[in-house]
């Protein structure tokens, strides 16, 4: 070994620290992290945690209540009213001032109160979801969190883990890495322990380093870790990019939607102020009037509404385990309209059982089996659930004693050649057996040894294998693999995918002495897929995997929730259509026209884009599907206008995940698949994913409520402010009595996250789109106005409120009688048409709200009813109680308000078929 030092991972130049690392032989850098083959001493990792700190890439540790309160008083709204606050008392207003000062602490009190417990929740489930990796310690491979990762720690490598932070492979087999998620290629890139030669490489693209972030594909290896967290590539790439979040649809438009409010808040504000000086001369009271329509055409509320329904959302879906990684993506579930989900542990009841094992005419065939459990036994990737099925069948099978056998060599399986070989050779060594025994020729002879062969094993899917067998086993001899033999293997095969099993085939071939010997290179053996030829085909491996009991009623209520089913597997058609016909989820299709219902991925990989969007609508079932084919298949969904979700939990459903509008995967999947997912299923059913849809439209639904009704009620403000300015020779209301009706508003709307919702809102996916917000708010909103426009002439005509006394001199009172009863008016009007709009129905008779929404309706109007009847409210917003006879008025005007309501509802339905 040279003696050359590698240097401690520097905190300030990852990027050095990799080039270096890349440069070096491997025992270098690993000695120069003060580590060795059995990994890091307890000690060691404490003392380079001290130093380095967690393995994450931002510290994602909720914000302390301090920060939660200061953080809410950064809000507009919040900072509107602390000026108007500062202006009242330079002014003297002191009983102004301290009726903000409390608004200003109710306000921050329910967005700190909200907030905290959002963030407090959302920190809760993602602790649910912890990634792990497989680390090496004092010499014991353990599993811990990938947060606890430190520089210098060994890490186990295999097929379907994430990177969990840079490393330099100390050892690698076969092993191929995806760095899609840093460089966008999907061509996977080999990995090799060798040092790197070329100082002039782009670091992404040399072969003995992995990132962060990335993941194994397939193979095996080690690595030790040189940097940690934020010194990653990774790291380094989050920081540049964290001003630069992808927003999605749900995003922008609340943000267009925002941005109108503001942008007539911008215009009416100037305008009110200019209108309101010149008829009082007053320009103090005309500002801070402008200012406070300024604050009540803000929607102030609408992220702390956002918030608290999301927040309720992810807390119902986690008691219904669903676990929602990303809070917005609860938008996109509810807006899903096809899901693509795999059949195994969706459709199946993921309780694989070898039925039978077979030679090529069907016989029943022990060797098919041993060659299967010498495969799986021996094989160092991913033991998927047929593996552990095979394992289990020899097991209990009896009278069968084998040889002794250590692994050679390993060539993994890949998506592409659709197999996996082990290379064994015997145990000449006693010593090498474990428990000692006596080296003896048992088991079947065609397994027999000689010293210094190799015994190459292949398992995989039937037309991959066979492609490289020559030769096959019958009757106990080795014949030629001719058509007719061939023809023989294909049919026992497709009978046995048409009863519903998914079918194995095994072959072997043994390797001469000399042959071994060559594949011995660089004291490594080297065996490689093009070894896999010449090979005898032994017989075929059938699992059974049942059809699950509950799945064809939960596909009904997915359809029922216009929700299309559609599955995308690896497994073979026949395989596949026996599923979906033991579920009836063929619908009224006549079985001759089942065919046009069916692609396999040859066929769709002959199709361009635009040829496959025109198909992919009427197809049910896509079968022997590749990891990039699945990810087609979803794009052609989403190029005619469908938002996607995929279900997965393999390796090869990675791609598909990251296309989706909602990917979709369970707790016990690959750690790529569940790093992918925007929502992960504690448990893999489709019911539990139903309860999750139909909580994502509730969710929107109450989100939906919010929005309308607020664009409707501003618009409806901004004629009815101008119209006051115009014609009414005072302020028609005071700035703090505008302030105190927003408040009063607000505060009743929190209660909307905890309402109903129609059947209708739950029967059918929505998508957020500005056209029928904004026709809502060109529609009801003149409703508002009208009526605002009554209390006008009410409150000037029957109570002759006209602000000046009979000899024309101002009057006071008469100004603050007016302002009090548009005041009542416009929060009674504002609280009643909440009940108006949440439902498509007729409020309080065919849809009565939730009991928070009525009782926070009841107290807002409640205090508003007693503000001007309380001798120091009534003083410190300037009200006068209103006479015995203006409350049948008011009620008259609320009522009349509902009815018309109603009957522009029920129009507005009639002519666009829709509400919410």
């Amino acid at each position: 070994m040279r003696q050359t030092t590698q240097p401690a991972p520097s905190r300030q130049h990852p990027d050095a620290d990799m080039v270096q690392a890349s440069q070096h032989d491997a025992d270098t850098v690993v000695a120069g992290l003060n580590s060795g083959t059995d990994g890091l001493k307890d000690a060691q990792v404490n003392s380079a945690r001290e130093t380095y700190g967690l393995n994450v890439v931002s510290e994602s540790h909720a914000p302390s209540l301090p920060a939660t309160i200061l953080g809410s008083f950064r809000n507009p709204f919040v900072l509107l009213l602390i000026v108007l606050a500062a202006i009242m008392v330079a002014t003297n207003d002191h009983i102004g001032a301290s009726t903000i000062t409390v608004m200003v602490l109710i306000s921050v009190g329910l967005n700190t109160t909200q907030e905290y417990k959002a963030t407090r929740a959302a920190q809760a489930l993602r602790a649910m979801v912890v990634a792990t990796t497989t680390v090496i310690r004092q010499g014991k491979a353990s599993e811990i969190p990938v947060a606890q990762v430190v520089p210098g720690d060994i890490i186990e490598l295999k097929a379907g883990d994430l990177i969990p932070a840079d490393l330099r492979v100390v050892r690698a087999k076969d092993l191929t890495v995806s760095q899609s998620s840093l460089t966008g290629e999907s061509r996977p890139q080999d990995k090799t322990a060798e040092p790197q030669d070329s100082t002039d490489e782009n670091l992404l693209h040399a072969r003995n380093v992995c990132f962060m972030g990335t993941s194994v594909l397939s193979g095996s290896g080690l690595g030790v870790v040189v940097t940690t967290g934020r010194n990653t590539y990774f790291g380094a790439m989050a920081r540049a990019v964290a001003d630069v979040q992808p927003r999605s649809a749900y995003d922008l438009a609340i943000r267009r939607i925002t941005l109108l409010l503001i942008r007539i808040m911008l215009i009416m504000a100037p305008t009110v102020f200019l209108l309101n000086w010149w008829h009082t001369g007053d320009w103090l009271q005309a500002l801070l009037f402008a200012v406070a329509i300024g604050v009540g055409l803000t929607p102030s509320m609408l992220p702390t509404i956002i918030s608290a329904n999301l927040a309720r959302g992810t807390s119902f879906m986690a008691a219904r385990k669903v676990i929602v990684k990303v809070p917005d993506s609860i938008e996109n579930l509810g807006s899903m309209d096809v899901l693509c989900t795999d059949k195994t542990g969706t459709l199946t009841e993921d309780r694989i059982v070898l039925q039978r094992h077979l030679d090529i005419e069907g016989k029943p065939s022990q060797l098919a089996l041993i060659i299967g459990y010498l495969n799986s036994m021996h094989s160092t990737g991913v033991r998927n659930t047929m593996d552990d099925a095979v394992i289990g069948a020899m097991n209990k099978s009896t009278g069968t004693a084998l040889p002794a056998y250590r692994v050679v060599d390993e060539i993994p399986f890949d998506f592409e050649r659709r197999r996996l070989s082990v290379v064994l050779d015997r145990v000449t060594d006693l010593d090498q057996l474990t428990p000692p025994d006596e080296v003896k020729d048992v088991g079947p002879q065609e397994l027999h040894l000689a010293p210094g062969e190799d015994l190459l094993l292949t398992k995989g899917a039937v037309r991959e294998v066979m492609s490289v067998c020559t030769r096959v086993m019958h009757d106990g001899s080795i014949t030629a693999l001719d058509d007719a033999a061939r023809a023989t293997a294909v049919a026992t095969a497709e009978s046995l995918n048409s009863d519903g099993m998914r079918v194995l085939a095994v072959s072997t071939r043994i390797i001469g002495a000399d042959a071994a010997r060559a594949h011995f290179v660089h004291d490594n053996w080297d065996y490689t897929p093009a070894d896999e030829a010449d090979m005898v085909l032994i017989g075929f491996l059938a699992f059974l995997d049942p059809p699950k009991e509950s799945a064809s009623a939960a596909i009904q209520d997915l359809h029922r929730a216009a929700v299309d089913v559609k599955v995308v597997s690896g497994d073979s058609g026949l395989v596949c259509a026996h599923v979906v016909d033991a579920l009836n989820l063929w619908d009224d299709t006549p079985a001759d026209a089942r065919a046009q219902r069916s692609m396999t991925g040859a066929q769709v990989d002959q199709l361009d884009d635009e040829a496959l969007a025109q198909r992919v609508n009427d197809v049910l079932v896509f079968s022997e599907m590749s990891p990039l084919l699945k990810a087609r298949v979803v794009g052609a969904l989403q190029a005619r206008g469908h938002v996607v979700g995929h279900m997965g939990d393999g390796i090869n459903d990675t791609p598909a995940l990251r296309k989706a509008d909602v990917g979709i995967s369970v707790t016990d999947g690959v750690d790529i698949a569940k790093d992918t997912a925007d929502i992960i299923l504690l448990e893999q059913d489709l019911r539990v994913l139903r309860d999750g849809i139909l909580e994502g439209r509730r969710t929107f639904g109450n989100i939906q409520k919010y929005l309308k009704i607020t664009v409707a009620s501003n618009f409806g403000n901004v004629f009815s402010v101008l119209i006051a300015s115009v014609f009414i020779p005072f302020l028609p209301m005071l700035a703090v009595q505008l302030l105190v009706q927003n408040m009063l508003y607000d505060i009743s709307q929190t209660s909307l996250p905890w309402d109903r919702v129609d059947g209708s809102v739950l029967a059918r996916p929505r998508r957020w789109t500005d056209g029928h917000i904004t026709r809502f708010m060109v529609i009801l909103g003149p409703v508002s106005t009208i009526f605002d426009v009554v209390a006008f002439l009410l409150m000037w005509f029957v109570f002759h409120a006209t602000g000046t006394t009979a000899s024309g001199a101002v009057d006071p009172t008469s100004q603050h009688l007016f302002q009090t009863g548009w005041f009542l008016v416009g929060i009674c009007t504002q609280v009643m048409v909440v009940h108006m709009i949440r439902t498509e129905k007729i409020p309080f008779i065919q849809s009565t709200a939730a009991r928070p929404v009525l009782w926070a309706s009841a107290a807002a109007i409640a205090v508003a009813l007693v503000l001007p009847v309380v001798p120091f409210t009534a003083a410190a917003f300037s009200f006068v109680a209103p006479p015995a006879t203006f409350y049948p008025w008011l009620l008259a005007t609320v009522l009349a308000y509902c009815l018309l309501t109603q009957w522009v509802k029920t129009r507005y339905i009639r002519r666009w078929h829709e509400w919410l």
